[in-house]
């Protein structure tokens, strides 16, 4: 017989450490996490920036079902105006510091925000509580 682990739900923070919101909004998702029994994984983007496969998904989660507002959302308000994933995937291609951060991710749920402010933390973790 063997014995197995419940999954844990994983969350990703694309974080920029020099950022103060993004600071802010680690330290909020890490205590939630304690509470709430989730784990977290911080990306600094600006090392390892997401992958299309990750933009589209993003994108997606953050539009709520439309392309236009999902991939308008996740790029800062100095990118070029973009409605497609296609055109925020090359935005990010030829400029990755335009991704907005700190950005979380719940892939298990496919639900995205933009922690800015941090205490939109919270509409986050309660969307998790919600989902279980």
């Amino acid at each position: 017989m063997s014995f197995r682990l419940p999954k844990s739900t994983m969350i990703t923070i694309f974080h920029d450490p020099t950022c103060k919101l993004s600071k802010e909004s680690l330290r909020l998702l890490k205590r939630a996490a304690i509470t709430h029994k989730f784990d977290v994984d911080v990306v600094q983007s600006k090392k390892i920036p997401p992958t299309h496969a990750q933009v589209a998904d993003i994108i997606r989660y953050l539009g709520n079902g439309s392309e236009a507002k999902g991939a308008s959302l996740i790029l800062k308000e100095d990118a070029p105006k973009v409605s497609t994933i296609k055109e925020a995937q090359l935005a990010l291609d030829g400029k990755p510091g335009l991704l907005k951060k700190p950005l979380i991710v719940d892939w298990d749920n496919r639900f995205a925000i933009v922690a800015d402010p941090p205490s939109l933390v919270q509409t986050f973790v309660d969307h998790i509580k919600d989902r279980r």
